[in-house]
């Protein structure tokens, strides 16, 4: 698994997970999401190499 696969999967989520009333962009992409939506709490993984199985198990 990537930091990209990952960020797929918290898109998943995000749409999942949406209120009624809430605005989620659709259009965004996984990691512009958890930009967004992870309130900072990234533990660094927007700085890894988004391709790498390794650095994401790391």
């Amino acid at each position: 698994m990537t930091v990209n696969d990952y960020f797929e999967y918290c898109k998943i989520a995000y749409l999942a997970g949406k209120r009624k009333g809430d605005h989620i962009d659709k259009t965004m992409t996984g990691r512009e999401m958890y930009q967004r939506y992870a309130d900072g709490h990234d533990e660094d993984l927007l700085e890894i190499n988004p391709d790498s199985k390794s650095d994401f198990a790391d």
